[in-house]
């Protein structure tokens, strides 16, 4: 009995458990929220005083970057499980190997998202020691997120080359190691082309959130990473048309791509919001 499907499913299981525990860590960051807005579900926060403008605009920027936090991981989680990269598909069989590679960069991937969790705004255990709202209150800026973005996006562009590159050889093989190595670059354009357009996407809301403090620029940044991070997996869907200027890298063993008209519409709006959003972003900085 072939062994290997078992195999990767145990490797699938074990990343299945990491995501949990990041998608976890926001549900236990937006329970310590409502906690504190809610006067511990008594419905008398501050006193029946209410919360005034900018202290909504600060509880917004925490909701904002949780929410970052909560679609990354949702929509990763839901692209990881639907890849058909060869890379992705292959089981472990030494831990000198590039599966074993792939798997080290699913795992800090992983981390990274946990921490964009961690990082949001708002201390509870300030507040939890003092029970005052405002020490739960802590600056709000986009730039922890856009950073630990920028590194997903780089470390998504590794994943494509181990896995739907350097683990997906083009069929027929070159018999040449040199032309398989060769092979790679236009194999790294059309695989990784959605993951350099976005990293570089990614820096705009970097250098705007960079020593902005205000709340409303907070919200206008992660507003920009969520539309960033759905357009990153829409965008997927011009790989075929890449595939028009390298066509032997078609015969790699990867995720099919579908392209509709729908796709284009979609990416379309996604893309005009993001300009939206950076737009706001630099008005408020």
């Amino acid at each position: 009995m072939d062994q290997k499907p078992a195999r990767n499913e145990l490797q699938k299981t074990f990343i299945a458990m990491i995501f949990a525990f990041a998608v976890s860590a926001v549900a236990l960051q937006l329970a310590e929220f409502f906690i504190v807005v809610t006067g511990n579900w008594t419905l008398h926060a501050k006193g029946n005083q209410g919360f005034n403008s900018q202290e909504l605009l600060n509880l917004g920027a925490i909701l904002s970057h949780l929410a970052v936090a909560l679609i990354m991981i949702t929509a990763s989680w839901v692209m990881w499980s639907k890849s058909q990269a060869a890379g992705h598909l292959a089981a472990v069989e030494s831990i000198v190997s590039l599966k074993f590679f792939l798997v080290l960069i699913e795992v800090v991937l992983v981390t990274l998202y946990f921490s964009i969790s961690k990082s949001a705004e708002g201390s509870f255990t300030k507040y939890t020691a003092t029970q005052n709202f405002q020490d739960y209150l802590t600056t709000p800026s986009a730039s922890p997120e856009a950073v630990q973005i920028l590194l997903v996006f780089i470390l998504f562009l590794l994943w494509d080359f181990v896995a739907d590159v350097a683990m997906s050889p083009l069929n027929p093989n070159p018999a040449s190691r040199f032309k398989r190595v060769l092979n790679w670059v236009p194999g790294t354009f059309v695989y990784g082309f959605v993951s350099v357009a976005c990293a570089l996407l990614t820096l705009p809301i970097l250098y705007l959130s960079s020593g902005s403090v205000v709340p409303g620029a907070a919200i206008s940044g992660d507003f920009a990473l969520i539309l960033l991070v759905i357009l990153f997996y829409q965008l997927k869907a011009i790989e075929p048309y890449l595939l028009r200027l390298a066509k032997t890298q078609a015969t790699r063993a990867n995720t099919p791509r579908d392209p509709k008209p729908i796709h284009w519409i979609q990416i379309i709006f996604l893309f005009f919001g993001y300009a939206a959003a950076l737009t706001c972003l630099w008005s408020l900085r």
